[in-house]
C-alpha cells in the first residue's frame, strides 16, 4: 500500500518554522478507503512516516505533530517514533477514561511531549490539562474571548499556546499579545499588499533576474552573465553542483563548467528556485520551500498526466505559485514583471489555464485535503498514490537542495 501523509508548518513568532504537523486525514472522505476508521487512518500515519517516507522527509530536521487516535495511544504506537522529534497530539474525540490517561502517562515518563487538539476545556479534562506541554485552539470556531481566556489561564502554567487555522495576518499579531506563541493556518500563504511603499531595490534586482531567465530566447552565454551578477546565486549554484546530491567526483568552479556538466534546463530552473529564494529573504524560508516542493511535485506529475513535454512549465507554475505573498503584491503585479510562458500565466491568475488543474491537485494534497484531492485526481485521470509518491519525493528532493545551499 502507498503512503498518503501530508503537512502543515507550525511557525514561532519570529516566523520560523517550529514544527510540522502530519497529517492523515480532514473529513470523512480521504486518499484511504471510504470506510476506513480513523484507528486505522492513525496507525497507518505512524507506520508510513517510520517506514516508508522517513521523518527527516516530512519535516526536514523540525519536530513533527502526529495526530494519535485512541487506539494508537493506548497502544503505544506512537512510541515508534523518537521522542525528541515528536509531539503526540490527541485528537478532540478521545475522553480521558483510565486507560486514556494511562498511556499519557507512559509517554510523559519516556520523555514524550502531548499537544490536546482543537481545545474547547471541559471539566472532565482537568487530568490531560495537567500532563500537556501544548494546547490548540481553532481560531475558526471559537471566539476571541475564549481564546483569550484560555491563554490567560494556561499559559501561566508553562503550557505553551498554539493558534491553528490561522488565516490572517492580522489574526496572527492578534493572538501573539494574548498569549500564543505557535501559529499554524495558512496565512503565510496569503499575501499583505502594501500599496503605498515601492518594491524594495533588492527585490527589484531578483525579478530582473527572473524575467532574464525565463526569457525563450536565453543562452548559455547570457545566462552566464546574468548569474555573476548575483554573487549569492552564483555560490549556491555552484555548491549545488558539487554537492553530493549530483554525485559528481570533479571539481566544478565556473558557472560556464556548471551549465556545461548540468545543462542550460537545469541550472536555469534552479537559479530561478534561488532568485525566489532571494526575493523572500524577508520572509519564511517554509514559504520558498514550499513553493519549490509544489513546483518539483506539478513537474513530477506531468509524466503521468501526459504533459511529459510540459514538465518545465509545471515546474514554474508550482514554484511561482506563492510568489504573491512572497512580494506582498497582488499576482497580477507580479507577473507583469516576469516574463513567464503563456500557459504559466494563466495558472497562476484565476481562472482554469489548461495547467491549472495540476497545481490545484497539488495543493489540496499538501493541505491534507483529501475530498478536492480525489475529486481532481479523478477529474485528471491520475491514481492518488502517484501524487502522494510525487509530493513526497518533492519534498526529499528540495531538502537535499536547499541543505547544501545554506
Amino acid at each position: 500500500m502507498d503512503a498518503f501523509v501530508a503537512r502543515q508548518p507550525i511557525f514561532d513568532r519570529k516566523l520560523g518554522v517550529f514544527a510540522y504537523e502530519l497529517l492523515f486525514r480532514s473529513g470523512p472522505d480521504s486518499c484511504f478507503p471510504a470506510n476506513t476508521d480513523i484507528d486505522f487512518a492513525s496507525s497507518r500515519t505512524v507506520s508510513d512516516v517510520v517506514s516508508l517516507i522517513g521523518l527527516d522527509t516530512m519535516v526536514r530536521g523540525k519536530r513533527a505533530f502526529l495526530n494519535v487516535s485512541r487506539h494508537v495511544l493506548v497502544n503505544d504506537l506512537a512510541m515508534a517514533l523518537p521522542r525528541n522529534r515528536v509531539v503526540v497530539e490527541l485528537l478532540e474525540t478521545i475522553e480521558p477514561d483510565d486507560e486514556v490517561l494511562a498511556a499519557c502517562r507512559r509517554l510523559k515518563k519516556a520523555g514524550y511531549m502531548l499537544a490536546l487538539d482543537d481545545f474547547v476545556e471541559r471539566p472532565h479534562d482537568a487530568a490531560l490539562v495537567a500532563m500537556a506541554d501544548f494546547v490548540k485552539v481553532d481560531f475558526r470556531s471559537s471566539t476571541q474571548a475564549s481564546r483569550e481566556q484560555l491563554a490567560r489561564k494556561f499559559a501561566r502554567r508553562g503550557i505553551r499556546m498554539l493558534a491553528e487555522k490561522v488565516e490572517t495576518r492580522d489574526e496572527m499579531t492578534t493572538a501573539m499579545p494574548a498569549g500564543y506563541t505557535y501559529f499554524q493556518g495558512y496565512f503565510f500563504c496569503r499575501p499583505t499588499i502594501v500599496a503605498s511603499k515601492d518594491i524594495p531595490g533588492f527585490r527589484l534586482n531578483y525579478l530582473r533576474l527572473l524575467r532574464e531567465l525565463n526569457r525563450p530566447d536565453v543562452n548559455v552565454h547570457k545566462l552566464d552573465d546574468i548569474i555573476k551578477q548575483e554573487m549569492s546565486i552564483a555560490f549556491r549554484v555552484l555548491r549545488l553542483v558539487n554537492s553530493v546530491a549530483f554525485g559528481t567526483r570533479k571539481r566544478i568552479e565556473s558557472i560556464r563548467e556548471a551549465l556545461v556538466f548540468l545543462g542550460l534546463d537545469i541550472v536555469r530552473k534552479w537559479t530561478s528556485v534561488w532568485a525566489l529564494a532571494g526575493l523572500g529573504q524577508d520572509k519564511p524560508l517554509e514559504l520558498v520551500v514550499g513553493s519549490v516542493i509544489r513546483g518539483l511535485c506539478c513537474e513530477a506529475l506531468g509524466p503521468k498526466l501526459r504533459m511529459a513535454n510540459r514538465t518545465q512549465e509545471l515546474f514554474l507554475l508550482g514554484t511561482f505559485s506563492m510568489i504573491d505573498a512572497i512580494m506582498d503584491r497582488p499576482m497580477d503585479e507580479v507577473l507583469s514583471k516576469i516574463s513567464l510562458p503563456q500557459d504559466v500565466h494563466a495558472g497562476l491568475v484565476p481562472g482554469d489555464g489548461p495547467l491549472r488543474g495540476v497545481l490545484d491537485l497539488t495543493v489540496a494534497f499538501e493541505r491534507g485535503d483529501w475530498t478536492t484531492c480525489g475529486s481532481r485526481a479523478a477529474a485528471l485521470g491520475i491514481a492518488e498514490d502517484e501524487i502522494a509518491s510525487a509530493y513526497h519525493a518533492a519534498s526529499e528532493c528540495a531538502t537535499k537542495v536547499f541543505a547544501v545551499a545554506e
